[in-house]
């Protein structure tokens, strides 16, 4: 009886490290996806600037 309730308290204890294990990379992938869009954003506000700059310094060297 005892060797069959630590084999169910290892079994337990076993599945709550693989859901902490989960959770961590969860949050981990989480972070880098919004890392990746932050990138993303800023790229696309530095594109526009340049276009934004280019179209004034073309236009006000004619």
């Amino acid at each position: 009886m005892v060797f069959y309730e630590n084999n169910i308290i290892s079994r337990e204890r076993t599945v709550r490290l693989c859901e902490v294990k989960a959770e961590k990379l969860c949050n981990t992938l989480k972070r880098r996806i919004l890392y990746a869009e932050n990138v993303v954003i800023n790229l696309n506000y530095s594109q526009s600037l340049k276009k934004l700059y280019l179209s004034h310094v073309s236009g006000s060297g004619r």
